[in-house]
């Protein structure tokens, strides 16, 4: 009977012990467990990319398709921008490392310009806006560089106020920081001076300087002269013919006698006006000749005068005031010359 007992109790550890194993396993293993304790099997399966990595990639490639061909076009500046999205940390590494040589490559071409605006003074003009191939570029100028795609470009700057300036240039591929001038001459510059007063002469002269009195005076002296040489040669011949015929009988008539005294007395008041004549026409020249302006004495006034100041006048007026006498006397002709300066 203990036998028996023993192989009862045997048998039971063993059936426990079998029962108790596969528990154990099941609790080892972390996915039967849980499909043991009525869990799904999402943990048995791998996991699955995420759909917003896919479209990273596919962006990523397209970006550096579009950027060859743009580059292949000579469109850098486009070429640059989509060169530089697939060169991102996020695009995959192989492709993110070409991308980089193509960007390096193009950035290198790419020409770069500097807009430059000048008034009439050549001072920068800083609120200007400006457009290429009638797109707008910049709405002011800050001295910094622009890139542009090679080729030929049409340059438009516009200032408020002022006609706009075109400018066109052929841009080369490679260059950098080339200068793009635009001149606004109407800029800036002073406003022109009023018209300068002019002088009011205070006696109407000829060009010349001389006045017209002084060739009056000068035509009447030298008549004058011929007057006195004519009456002075009759006067004598005819009192010489006087005193060789009845002079030296004393027989000659009064009248006789006053003819001769008449042609004298006409040739003495003759000399004396033609001297005073002749001697107030050569003073007159003479006065009018210093006192005429010299060539550039109009232009120099009219400098002095400059804007906003008034021409300079003479500080002492001068009059002139003269008067030629002739009178008869006993012995000749009395000629005077009154004269105020």
């Amino acid at each position: 009977m203990r036998a028996v007992a023993r192989t009862l109790v045997a048998a039971a550890g063993a059936s426990a012990l079998l029962a108790v194993a596969p528990r154990a396993a099941r609790a080892d293993d972390p996915r039967r467990a849980a499909h043991a304790d009525g869990g799904s099997d999402k943990a048995d399966k791998p996991d699955k990319p995420d759909k917003s990595d896919k479209r990273d990639k596919h962006a990523c490639i397209a970006a550096s398709e579009e950027g060859q061909a743009l580059r292949d076009d000579r469109r850098l500046t486009e070429a640059r921008d989509r060169l530089r999205f697939c060169a991102r940390d996020a695009c995959p590494a192989l492709l993110r490392k070409d991308c980089a040589d193509w960007l390096r490559d193009v950035e290198t071409r790419l020409p770069t310009v500097v807009l430059v605006a000048e008034d009439a003074s050549h001072r920068d003009l800083a609120q200007v806006k400006v457009s290429i191939d009638g797109r707008p570029l910049a709405d002011a100028l800050d001295g910094r560089a622009v890139s542009v795609d090679p080729g030929p470009h049409a340059f438009r700057f516009v200032i408020d106020g002022e006609a706009p300036v075109d400018v066109g240039v052929v841009v080369r591929e490679g260059d950098k920081n080339r200068a793009i001038t635009a001149a606004f001459p109407g800029h800036g510059r002073a406003p022109a001076a009023p018209p300068a007063r002019p002088i009011e002469p205070e006696k109407a002269r000829p060009k010349g300087g001389v006045p017209a009195s002084a060739f009056v005076l000068g035509g009447v002296g030298l008549a004058a002269i011929g007057s006195f040489a004519y009456f002075g040669w009759t006067g004598q011949r005819d009192a010489s013919s006087l005193r060789d015929t009845c002079g030296r009988t004393r027989a000659c008539t009064q009248d006789q006698v006053d003819s001769v005294r008449t042609k004298l007395l006409v040739a003495d008041v003759s000399l004396g006006v033609g001297v005073a004549a002749i001697g107030l026409a050569t003073y007159l020249a003479i006065a009018g000749a210093s006192d005429a302006p010299p060539p550039n004495a109009g232009p120099r006034e009219a400098r002095d005068a400059g804007p906003g100041r008034r021409a300079r006048r003479p500080l002492v007026r001068v009059d002139r005031s003269i008067h030629v006498a002739v009178a008869p006397s006993s012995s000749g002709v009395i000629a005077g010359l009154d004269a105020t300066f």
